[in-house]
């Protein structure tokens, strides 16, 4: 039996990374919002278009695409929840095409998000199509602020209460 020949294995590599770079079908999206900043305990809606692009042309719905969450920082943020499809309306987005900009995803600021801190997260995109192959797309870390909280205002009746303490204790320490 013979071995390969340097040649045989060359032309093997060679037809293989050809073959890699011809399949270029793929998934995408963009994100129309861009590091939002809010007060703790509010919602963040991230807003953007999904791309299909296969290059056979098959249509995938919207309910094809779903997000992949990881570095999230559960310090401040409450887990990314999907939102694509809209309120469970499946529209299709035809092979080398966007879609127009739809809700993709929300997340919750904590509570006790310290004010000026900035949290992350990162998205990744992935679809899968009717022969059940799943396509990993492009990976985004978005970023959210805490807006610097303001001081609260004491109500009229706390400041009263406080200067008839101070005072019933003034008078005490008089007599």
């Amino acid at each position: 039996m013979r071995p390969f020949s340097i040649r045989s294995v060359f032309l093997i590599l060679l037809l293989s990374s050809a073959c890699a770079i011809v399949r270029a079908d793929g998934v995408s999206f963009n994100s129309t919002t861009t590091a939002p900043t809010l007060t703790s305990g509010s919602q963040a809606i991230f807003s953007g278009t999904v791309t299909n692009g296969l290059t056979s042309g098959e249509a995938l719905p919207a309910s094809s695409f779903f997000f992949d969450f990881n570095n999230v920082d559960l310090t401040g943020l409450d887990f990314p929840l999907q939102i694509l499809p809209q309120g469970g309306d499946d529209f299709t987005i035809p092979g080398e095409s966007s879609s127009s900009v739809v809700e993709l995803f929300s997340v919750d600021l904590l509570p006790g998000a310290l004010a000026g801190h900035t949290y992350t997260f990162d998205a990744t995109v992935q679809a899968f199509d009717a022969a059940g192959d799943t396509f990993t797309g492009n990976t985004v870390t978005f970023a959210l602020t805490v807006s610097p909280g303001t001081a609260p205002v004491p109500e009229p009746s706390a400041l009263f209460l406080l200067c008839a303490g101070l005072c019933g204790t003034v008078l005490l320490l008089r007599k």
